[in-house]
């Protein structure tokens, strides 16, 4: 139903459970470091960096079954490598070219968006701690006092429940002004306001018509007047789809083997957060001009304040929590200084990502769904310089059995949707933390590998097999949520046991059991009235009415239940609107909640005048029951006429 939602795992004071985020101290922030020798030789050299990342890339092209990719390795002197690996579009079997295939990039978009405000910023134009309602005409409320501003825009921390569907414009429509969508699409605020951070494209694209508002250009305009001309990022386009000559070379995503379909161009209506197609050698620049200062080659092409405010700390969640900075965020591993930013397509991933004290950039993209290759490539660069080292293997502490229970549960990300049918698809599955009998706490997701965590301080955890960190934080209320350590775009929060998606899959599995069982019961019966005892008794004692209406609602529940497993997991069919069939089942959902209600009251009539035996009026309430628990758990993900958006 939704598009991958790849959330990983995942501004003045910092966040203290129940208290708000606020800037961080701009000394605080990494400063880009100038080695005298070319930094990229920490890689080895020429030659041998090159067959290092031939064999690393090959080998993710192999194992998660991407038809290609494009990289780009750049350092304080400029590209030092830039490559392209398998293909560009499998159909057309045209090899990537870093020169000329053009990848979506995605959300690393939002890197020229936050550039375009931080320039708007540093004029004085806006102000990051106004409220964005004296820039926009969008209707944003205030939730608890608590006005928006561009600074929770800009670390996703407005409150902005996630929306994906309608997110794309058919390629024969109209196209729609930017202010008029926004203000007709503006999803609800779910959380106060600098509180909690809820990766949100719609902030983005909110604040790219604000800054394009404040230009007096459209945000095409803008960015390719403000960045791509002056860069010389001549392959890089806004446009959507790309036009004329561009288009010739363009690096679709595609779909799953073994066919890999290349995939159709998706117009995004949040433009300002992920329209843009480039390069891996227009890409460099953009790497480069932020490892330096603003130069590119021995040119000055964007002011040294402008990429020195964007490597600024705005924000972070917790003490010790990595910050969001002025338009990136922290990706820290392993000890090393990393910030940048993802882009996510459901058929296409990148990153861009900055080693300031390295001297070090690198941008990947991949045309395939195979989610973890980027960040992988990441680990990888970082091993290499660090010579392949892995912290030492820990043991877990042996009496942790007894503090287990206080972190297992189902939790769910805060990227996700509330008010709408989307809400159904956190049914896919929560993110599930267990405690082992080895002393390791698990966490398992819907898809992908359980990992292994052993606790190194209270309420902190370590990968057993890596760097990588989990911790903590237990709310006023009394509620864990878990962050991740390298990703602060995002927080999963424990489920109650009604909001955990096991307790609903459970109880439909029991609903859809009595339904059929009910349903070829009563049918049964109904249908050989000459003989005295069926599946379910003589139920020709009772009236025709409750059983009638008994097997009404048992193959209409299992309709619907087979219907919304056949339609809600195809992701591309609500990449438009919700489908006509699904709206549909929604209305149906409607109905079958209005045939519960009469057949509980005459069930209830049926025990109050005693009709048929014992056994048959509990078979009837059983069938009775389980529509109102179905009823219930269709109403709580908004499976219901009012879940349409």
């Amino acid at each position: 139903m939704l598009r991958t939602l790849t959330c990983v795992l995942l501004s003045a004071a910092l966040l203290t459970p129940g208290a708000a985020s606020a800037l961080i101290p701009e000394e605080t922030a990494p400063a880009p470091a100038v080695p005298e020798q070319r930094p990229a030789a920490a890689l080895g050299s020429e030659t041998a960096r090159s067959a290092w990342l031939e064999g690393l890339v090959h080998g993710q092209l192999d194992a998660f079954e991407i038809p290609g990719a494009a990289i780009a390795i750049v350092d304080t002197q400029g590209p030092a490598l830039v490559r392209g690996f398998g293909y560009a579009n499998v159909a057309e079997r045209l090899p990537v070219d870093p020169n000329r295939s053009r990848f979506r990039i995605a959300s690393v978009t939002k890197t020229f968006t936050w550039a375009a405000v931080m320039r708007l910023v540093l004029d004085g134009t806006l102000d990051l701690n106004a409220d964005i309602r004296d820039y926009t005409s969008v209707n944003v409320p205030m939730v608890n006092g608590r006005t928006v501003t561009l600074a929770d825009l800009m670390t996703h921390s407005a409150g902005f429940e996630e929306r994906a569907i309608g997110a794309y414009r058919r390629p024969g429509d109209a196209p729609q002004s930017p202010d008029k969508w926004l203000a007709a699409e503006r999803p609800d605020v779910v959380y106060k306001p600098g509180h909690v951070p809820a990766y949100s494209n719609y902030g983005t694209a909110l604040a790219g018509q604000i800054a394009a508002d404040a230009s007096g250009q459209s945000w095409s305009a803008m960015i390719e007047s403000w960045f791509l001309s002056p860069l010389a990022m001549n392959q890089t386009s806004t446009a959507q789809p790309l036009p004329g000559k561009l288009a010739g070379a363009f690096a679709p995503g595609h779909g799953p083997p073994p066919t890999f379909e290349p995939r159709a161009f998706g117009i995004l209506h949040e433009a300002a957060a992920g329209a843009m197609s480039a390069t891996a050698s227009d890409m460099a620049r953009w790497v480069e001009v932020h490892l330096r200062a603003g130069r590119v080659g021995n040119a000055q092409l964007l002011p040294e304040e402008l990429v020195a405010a964007m490597a600024r700390p705005l924000r972070a969640f917790l003490p010790q929590q990595h910050p969001f900075l002025h338009g990136f965020y922290r990706m820290d591993r392993a000890g090393e200084v990393i910030y940048g930013h993802h882009g996510d397509l459901e058929d296409s991933h990148s990153v861009f990502a900055l080693l300031p004290e390295r001297g070090l950039g690198v941008f990947a993209v991949y045309n395939g769904s195979g989610g973890p290759a980027a960040n992988m490539l990441l680990d990888a660069i970082v091993d290499r310089l660090q010579g392949r080292t892995l912290p030492p293997a820990i043991e877990p502490p042996a009496d942790f059995a007894g503090r287990a229970d206080r972190y297992t549960g189902e939790y769910a990300s805060s990227r996700r949707n509330f008010s709408t049918l989307e809400k159904a698809a956190l049914l896919g599955g929560a993110l599930t933390v267990s405690a082992n009998a080895d002393g390791y706490l698990v966490t398992q997701g819907p898809t992908g590998p359980a990992r292994h965590w052993v606790e190194t301080a209270p309420d902190r955890f370590r990968a057993r097999d890596g760097h990588a960190e989990i911790r903590f934080e237990e709310t006023d209320a009394g509620n864990l949520r878990l962050w991740s350590g390298s990703w602060p775009g995002s927080v999963h929060e424990r489920l109650g046991v009604w909001a955990a998606p096991s307790t609903h899959m459970t109880l439909l599995t029991v609903t859809t059991t009595v339904f059929v069982l009910a349903m070829f019961g009563y049918g049964h019966a109904g249908l050989t009235s000459s003989r005295p005892r069926m599946v379910f008794g003589d139920e020709r004692r009772l009236p025709t009415g409750p059983i009638t209406l008994a097997w009404l609602a048992s193959v209409l529940g299992l309709a619907l239940l087979l219907g919304f497993a056949l339609t809600l997991g195809d992701s591309q069919a609500f990449n438009f609107e919700v489908p006509a069939f699904v709206a549909a089942q929604l209305w149906a959902a409607a109905a079958f909640a209005v045939l519960t209600l009469l057949l509980c009251s005459v069930t209830l009539r049926v025990h109050s005048s005693k009709q048929g035996s014992l056994g048959q009026r509990l078979r009837l309430t059983t069938v009775c029951l389980a529509a109102v628990a179905q009823t219930a758990s269709f109403h709580f993900w908004n499976l219901m006429p009012w879940g349409l958006p």
